[in-house]
């Protein structure tokens, strides 16, 4: 979300909206343009019967002008795969002095969620470890505070952008989070006295 955020504010743009893709608008009433502070645009859904609050005051489709996800240091870099960050956002947004705001039509904020699993993480083992897994430890054990909001998110965001594709209404991106790039390995094993390359 960083590298989206600072790719659209490189190229001139001053409201972000982020949209999780299995969020579908039902009402075009609700008015995709920035307010005088962050926007939780999608307050009802389909699969939480449309009750107000159904988990997170900031999550599914939000909105924050540019100055406003600059402040908050946009989102943390820590979190990959599904969960937890919207969360770690609330805290950020706050943090930064900002309040959360309601869509201009309120009743209007409707969305469907498509159907869908949310069965993984990035993260180097198949079994999850509930000491590591960002998603199963509570906020203040990744050290949801104040210090780290300031230092760690799109102010720390490192990414190559690889490929930029022009579309009539958008344009897509691709980029390459690898802190470097392998282009050749020398493996070298050694039996006895017997130093063999691979």
């Amino acid at each position: 979300m960083n590298a989206a955020a600072k790719e659209a504010i490189n190229r001139g743009f001053d409201c972000i909206v982020l949209h999780d893709v299995d969020m579908l608008l039902e009402d075009d009433r609700n008015i995709y343009q920035c307010q005088d502070g962050p926007v939780h645009l999608s307050p009802f859904i389909d699969k939480f019967h449309y009750k107000d609050h159904y988990g997170t005051e900031f999550g599914g489709v939000t909105m924050l002008k540019k100055e406003h996800y600059l402040a908050a240091n946009g989102y943390s870099n820590l979190f990959w795969g599904w969960g937890r960050e919207d969360d770690d956002m609330v805290y950020r947004v706050k943090f930064a002095g900002l309040q959360i705001r309601k869509p201009v039509n309120y009743d209007s904020g409707r969305y469907s969620m498509i159907p869908h699993q949310h069965p993984w993480a990035f993260r180097n083992s198949r079994i999850t470890d509930k000491n590591s897994d960002l998603r199963f430890l509570d906020l203040k054990s990744i050290g949801m505070s104040k210090k780290r909001a300031k230092f760690e998110g799109i102010s720390s965001i490192e990414y190559k952008l690889k490929k930029e594709e022009k579309e009539p209404g958008y344009i897509k991106l691709n980029v390459d989070f690898r802190p470097l790039d392998v282009n050749k390995i020398d493996i070298s094993l050694m039996e006895g006295n017997i130093l063999t390359k691979i």
